[in-house]
């Protein structure tokens, strides 16, 4: 290896181009190697002053010290088997697979992997998390979690990927509520669904009322509810016996406020910027501490790095939601 990480990139779609390749020309220590897709970004590549391939032929695609899979998950699993069989660490966007066996199919290869859920770095789901765990309020009774609203039917052309469920593996549940699911996930490693409500526009998903349970001593309730065709305000809700505290959760440093039940508020819980106070700084912090470990040897467990247990709960989510 040399002094700097060579990094393949397979995808060159929006979050590509917006997000990781900015990104990774920023780093000290990486080197972009090559660039991929169905259509040869060579135009693309100029910009970065890279190599450019198109992936009918995987096995032609050069090796690397490191490299990022941004195909849409539909299609990802052969790039995972390829490079596994290289011995490549692998960066994948989220969510990492289409279903749970896909998942463990994709970890039996053993190698190294991590997925793209940038969101367990905000700094409002550390102090999501701080507070659960030092019970300073005392134990939370309920937690209530809104996001979404109302954006038209799918918002997406009939042309791309989100909008192709094969490509995609689902609608609104695959591509954003992974996120919140995987925070949820990172917090409370025994929750479970209980029950799920789904409705459908065509063959994808576009709004999900989920009830959750949070196993254990903590046995804590969750009301879940995402959507894209309802009109919703975005925030999570700690319920405790004398207070309850409000956050949105969807955005890396939100402010925290606690309520009494008179519907007064006490005061804010100002977030210090320990971690991500921007998307930009949470895809800094996923990529450095997978990279940090690689260059360190430290042994990297994919299950937990990949969330195994967001594709649980998002498999469990659409087996229940379709059987109502």
């Amino acid at each position: 290896m040399s002094n700097k990480f060579e990094i393949g990139i397979i995808g060159a779609g929006s979050i590509t181009t917006t997000l990781h390749l900015p990104l990774l020309e920023s780093m000290e220590n990486i080197k972009i190697k090559y660039i991929a897709d169905i259509n040869e970004p060579k135009d693309l590549a100029k910009v970065y002053k890279i190599n450019s391939y198109n992936v009918n032929n995987l096995k032609k695609l050069p090796d690397c010290d490191i490299v990022l899979i941004a195909t849409p998950v539909g299609v990802r699993s052969e790039y995972i088997k390829e490079f596994s069989s290289r011995n490549i660490p692998i960066f994948t966007e989220k969510p990492f697979a289409i279903n749970l066996d896909e998942h463990k199919k994709n970890l039996s290869y053993s190698n190294p992997m991590t997925a793209n859920y940038m969101k367990i770095w905000y700094n409002s789901s550390k102090l999501f998390n701080e507070i659960i765990k030092n019970k300073a309020f005392g134990k939370v009774q309920k937690i209530v979690i809104k996001e979404g609203g109302i954006i038209g039917k799918t918002n997406r052309g009939s042309d791309t990927y989100q909008s192709n469920k094969k490509l995609s593996g689902g609608g609104v549940i695959m591509e954003s509520a992974c996120h919140t699911l995987s925070v949820l996930s990172d917090i409370f490693p025994e929750i479970d669904v209980i029950n799920s409500k789904i409705i459908w526009e065509k063959e994808l998903d576009v709004q999900a009322e989920v009830n959750f349970i949070v196993k254990g001593d903590e046995n804590i309730p969750i009301e879940y509810m995402t959507s894209l065709i309802e009109p919703i305000v975005t925030e999570c809700i700690l319920y405790y016996d004398n207070c309850f505290i409000t956050f949105n959760h969807s955005i890396p440093n939100s402010d925290f406020t606690i309520n009494n039940y008179d519907d007064q508020k006490i005061l804010n819980i100002k977030n210090e910027s320990k971690y991500a106070t921007s998307s930009q700084q949470a895809y800094y912090l996923v990529w450095k501490e997978f990279i940090d470990k690689i260059e360190n040897n430290e042994k990297i467990d994919s299950k937990k790095s990949t969330s195994i247990k967001t594709t649980e709960l998002i498999s469990k989510i659409y087996e229940l939601g379709d059987n109502n």
